[in-house]
């Protein structure tokens, strides 16, 4: 048992090790035209709203594994938050699990999605001096297309952003492909309902083989969680 715990104490030391090493790397990270600040320390100014995109009866995306998108935006988004709390910020999840009290008057799926939406929108404009990132993971009908896309709201600071974290992802992630990062569609009520900065992360394709079992990965997730969450607070500090 004590060399069990010994063991178990080891790793944990290497993880947070190795996270705080690539929050370094992707917080420092320097490019022609623009750099980001070193950390200052705690912004309590700052409450970073983390949304795992869908849950309860929307599940989202299906890979092609079967996992449901719900549960991956919601891992990586746990992830998040507990990096962003190590940072000093305020991390808010707008869900932490799968379950999800919807109204009784919430009886179809679509009633229940847009209920849903309606109560995240309230608390990120609620909440005083958010920040929005919404997790989500992407897929198409044919199985060529991968790599992390990032859409940014229409509201102040958020296409800024939205291009600083795309040139992370597009530079750091294992697919290496060059996205460019777009504004969103007026069809997503959450992203356009929104007063505040935001930008929706689409981490990868779960229609690609390769992505998917790389998206499904525990170790895969954390480091996106660390690129979007270390890129984020690095924009942050540099708008200091």
């Amino acid at each position: 048992m004590k060399i069990r715990f010994l063991i178990t104490s080891v790793l944990s030391l290497a993880v947070i090790l190795s996270v705080f090493s690539l929050l370094f790397l992707y917080t420092y990270y320097d490019s022609e035209d623009y750099t980001v600040n070193a950390i200052q320390g705690p912004n309590e100014k700052i409450n970073l709203i983390i949304d795992p995109g869908h849950g309860g009866a929307d599940g989202g995306a299906v890979s092609i594994t079967g996992t449901y998108e719900s549960a991956i935006n919601l891992s990586i988004a746990i992830k998040a938050e507990q990096i962003s709390a190590l940072l000093g910020y305020n991390p808010i999840l707008t869900r932490y699990s799968d379950v999800i009290d919807y109204p009784e008057d919430a009886v179809t799926i679509r009633a229940k999605k847009v209920a849903d939406q309606k109560s995240r929108v309230s608390l990120i404009t609620s909440t005083a001096n958010p920040v929005l990132i919404s997790i989500h993971q992407n897929k198409y009908t044919s199985s060529g297309p991968y790599g992390a896309q990032v859409f940014y709201s229409n509201t102040d600071g958020s296409n800024e952003l939205a291009e600083h974290l795309q040139l992370l992802l597009s530079e750091n992630t294992d697919t290496g492909k060059r996205n460019s990062a777009v504004q969103i569609p007026d069809s997503i009520y959450l992203m356009n309902a929104i007063n505040c900065p935001g930008v929706l992360v689409e981490c990868g394709f779960l229609s690609n083989e390769s992505e998917a079992n790389l998206l499904e990965d525990n170790e895969y997730q954390l480091k996106l969680a660390i690129i979007i969450i270390g890129g984020t607070v690095g924009f942050l500090n540099q708008l200091k």
